[in-house]
């Protein structure tokens, strides 16, 4: 679709037949979904079934900048063209849950979850490059980021967060005196960024992991740093010779990864069927809820 290879898309010029072949695609695949669902179901009759879809992902890593009301510089007339395609991919994975279970709700319970939300961006910060112009982040010969002697960065794996070199890692060049000043220094760094090109602030809030323990965030898997963006803002790890700029491509992207705080990163839950009583509305549910519940029931 954003190849062109369906048409030319909407925020092209298209005529909307590119958006409703990609519709029709999502259609077809949620039929071969459902009907390997049912036979799982019927035929094998397993205490569990896992089924995942990523085509509201897709759909909204592709079309939320244009959709997104809150971004700047947001076309109320562009999106009302793009929406009822979104719409229509969701209509889609309604119907196909609920295939599902009015088929198999006797039998089964159900617990329906998005991984994560979705928000529109269409500008880059790169966040090493502030930290080499302060001097935290070092970049080889060749212009890539140097790892092993950069004092914090923000690592490929995990752009929205920055980790500190210290002597826990193999070769680490922090001393555990000198985190906390590290820490600080990158702090203010990011907090005084501005775009070149707007003006603005760029980086809104510095949280230690400790602070956000309680979001699942930091441990020994994660990040000792995480970082909140102003709004249409997505980070990247990739080096650059500016701190920001405009997305490339389209007119912006739907990003996750934000953190959970931000409403538009909420995700959904849905439990009911065999066993699940209706009690209305659950608030405070987590994703490190959803495993034990489904093993409960």
């Amino acid at each position: 679709y954003q190849d062109g290879l369906l048409g030319t898309p909407i925020y092209d010029g298209g005529t909307g037949d590119a958006e409703a072949r990609a519709v029709e695609l999502v259609r077809f695949d949620l039929a071969q979904l459902t009907r390997g669902l049912m036979h799982m179901a019927t035929k094998y009759k397993p205490d569990l079934i896992t089924h995942y879809t990523p085509q509201i992902d897709s759909a909204g890593h592709t079309l939320m900048a244009f959709l997104d009301p809150s971004l700047p510089g947001h076309d109320p007339k562009l999106a009302a063209k793009i929406r009822p395609y979104y719409e229509d991919v969701i209509k889609l994975h309604d119907q196909w849950v609920g295939t599902a279970y009015d088929a198999l709700s006797k039998d089964y319970a159900f617990v329906i979850v998005s991984d994560h939300g979705m928000e529109g961006t269409n500008r880059k910060v790169y966040i090493n490059k502030i930290l080499v112009d302060a001097g935290l982040a070092m970049v080889d010969e060749s212009g890539k980021l140097d790892t092993k002697r950069s004092k914090i960065f923000a690592p490929g794996w995990g752009e929205f967060g920055l980790v500190v070199n210290d002597t826990t890692w193999k070769g680490g060049i922090v001393l555990p005196g000198e985190r906390a000043a590290v820490i600080e220094a990158a702090t203010n760094a990011l907090l005084a960024a501005r775009d070149p090109q707007l003006g603005t602030q760029i980086v809104r809030a510095v949280f230690d992991a400790a602070q956000i323990r309680h979001l699942g965030l930091g441990g020994v898997n994660g990040q000792d740093v995480y970082l909140d963006f102003a709004k249409g803002y997505a980070p990247s790890s990739a080096m650059s010779k500016t701190v920001a700029s405009v997305t490339n491509g389209l007119g912006g992207n739907g990003v996750h990864g934000f953190l959970p705080l931000r409403d538009k990163m909420q995700a959904i839950c849905y439990v009911g069927g065999k066993g699940v009583q209706a009690r209305g509305e659950l608030r405070g549910v987590r994703q490190i809820d959803i495993h034990p519940t489904v093993c409960e029931l």
